[in-house]
C-alpha cells in the first residue's frame, strides 16, 4: 500500500498535538492550558478514524482482489509491528513506578486489558493501544464471518449498528456515574465505549476501495464543521457530549479523511520529508513521550530550573531528541527484523498472499 502524504500529515500533526498537550499539562498548569488539553484530547479520535480507515483499506483491497483475506498473516504482521516496542516501554514504565512508588504489576497489561481498570495505575497512554488491538482482532474476524456468504448488504447493515453501539453503551454508563464528573478510567477508556472512529474508518474505507461515490460537503467545509463540533464541547453539557460527542467528532473526522484520499497538496520537499519522518516515528514518539516528560521534570528540578517556558522548551526538545535516537537505532532494527521474518507478502510456500499491513 503506497503511502499517502495527506495521511502522514494527519498522523504527524495529531501526535504533535497530543505531545504538546501533555507537555503543557505537566509544565504549565494554568486554566488556558487545560482548555488546550480539552481540545487536544480529540486528537485520539483522529487517530482512531485514520487507523480504522487504513486498516479497512488494506482489508477491502485484499478482499476485492482475491475474494478472501488471510487473517492469521494480517494479525502476525500487525503484532510483529506493535508488540515488541509496546512490551519494551511497558517494562521501562513498570520499572520506573516500581522504583519510585513500589507499584505492583498487573497481568492485564500483558494482554491489553488495562483500559478496563477503574483507574490505570501507570503507562496511561497505552489505553488507546488496547482499543486498537481489540479492534484489529475482532473486526477483521467479524467481517470474514459475515462475508462467508458474500452478502455486502449484511456487512454494511452490521457496520451501521456497530458504529452506533458505543454511543448506546455510553448512555448506560452515564447512569452509573450518577451525575458525577466522568473520571479518566474505565468510562473513558474501555474498548466497547470508544471504537466509534475505528468502525467509521472501516466503513468509509469500503466506499473508497469500491469507488462508491458519496456526496459530501467540500473539504474546507468539512474541516470547519469538524472544528465547530470539537469546540462545541466547551458549551454542551459534559454528560451529553460524553454520550454523543465522540460519535459526532469521529463521524466528521472520518469524512475529512475520506475526502483527502485523492487530494494532492503542494508543499516544500523538506517540509514533506519532515512530516513523513514524523509519521513513521509517531509510534515511538507516542509510547516514549510520557516517560521523557517525567524524566525531564526530575532532571530540571534537580538543577533548579523552575521557569515554566524553560521547562516546556527543554522537555519538548528532549522528547524529540529521544524519539529520533530510539527510532533510528532501535525501532528501525525491529522493523527490519519484521520485514525479514514476517514480510509484507507472505511466502508462496505458506499459501495465499496476505494483505499488506504496513
Amino acid at each position: 500500500m503506497n503511502r499517502n502524504f495527506n495521511y502522514d500529515f494527519i498522523r504527524a500533526s495529531t501526535i504533535f498535538v497530543i505531545v504538546l498537550s501533555h507537555v503543557s499539562q505537566m509544565t504549565m498548569p494554568h486554566d488556558y492550558v487545560y482548555s488546550f488539553i480539552e481540545i487536544g484530547k480529540f486528537s485520539i479520535e483522529m487517530f482512531f478514524c485514520l487507523s480504522g480507515y487504513l486498516v479497512g483499506t488494506l482489508y477491502w483491497r485484499e478482499y476485492k482482489k482475491t475474494g478472501t483475506v488471510d487473517l492469521w498473516w494480517f494479525w502476525l504482521r500487525r503484532w510483529s509491528r506493535t508488540f515488541p516496542l509496546y512490551y519494551i516501554f511497558l517494562a521501562i514504565s513498570f520499572l520506573s513506578v516500581y522504583i519510585t512508588r513500589q507499584e505492583a504489576f498487573s497481568w492485564q497489561y500483558l494482554v491489553f486489558l488495562q483500559n478496563y481498570f477503574v483507574e490505570i495505575p501507570f503507562f496511561l497512554v497505552s489505553w488507546t493501544l488496547c482499543i486498537e488491538e481489540h479492534f484489529y482482532v475482532f473486526i477483521p474476524l467479524l467481517l470474514s464471518l459475515l462475508l462467508i456468504k458474500r452478502n455486502i448488504k449484511l456487512v454494511l447493515a452490521v457496520g451501521i449498528v456497530m458504529a452506533f453501539l458505543p454511543m448506546i453503551f455510553r448512555v448506560y454508563e452515564i447512569t452509573q456515574v450518577n451525575g458525577a464528573i466522568i473520571p479518566f478510567g474505565y468510562h473513558v477508556t474501555a474498548s466497547h465505549l470508544r471504537f466509534d472512529g475505528l468502525v467509521l474508518g472501516v466503513f468509509f474505507a469500503y466506499f473508497s476501495v469500491y469507488n462508491i461515490p458519496i456526496r459530501l460537503p467540500k473539504l474546507r467545509y468539512l474541516c470547519l464543521i469538524s472544528l465547530a463540533v470539537i469546540f462545541s464541547s466547551f458549551f454542551f453539557d459534559k454528560e451529553q457530549f460524553y454520550v454523543y460527542g465522540y460519535f459526532a467528532v469521529a463521524f466528521c473526522l472520518a469524512m475529512v479523511i475520506y475526502a483527502l484520499r485523492n487530494r494532492e497538496f503542494r508543499i516544500p520537499e523538506r517540509l514533506m520529508q519532515f512530516y513523513q519522518y514524523s509519521a513513521l516515528s509517531s509510534y515511538t514518539l507516542f509510547l516514549s513521550h510520557p516517560l521523557i516528560i517525567h524524566f525531564s521534570l526530575k532532571l530540571l528540578k534537580a538543577v533548579h530550573i523552575e521557569n515554566e517556558l524553560a521547562k516546556f522548551s527543554i522537555t519538548l526538545l528532549l522528547i524529540f531528541i529521544s524519539t529520533y535516537v530510539i527510532y533510528q537505532f532501535f525501532e528501525l532494527k525491529l522493523l527490519d527484523w519484521r520485514d525479514k521474518y514476517v514480510p509484507a507478502r507472505k511466502p508462496s510456500f505458506l499459501g495465499k498472499q496476505p494483505i499488506r499491513n504496513n
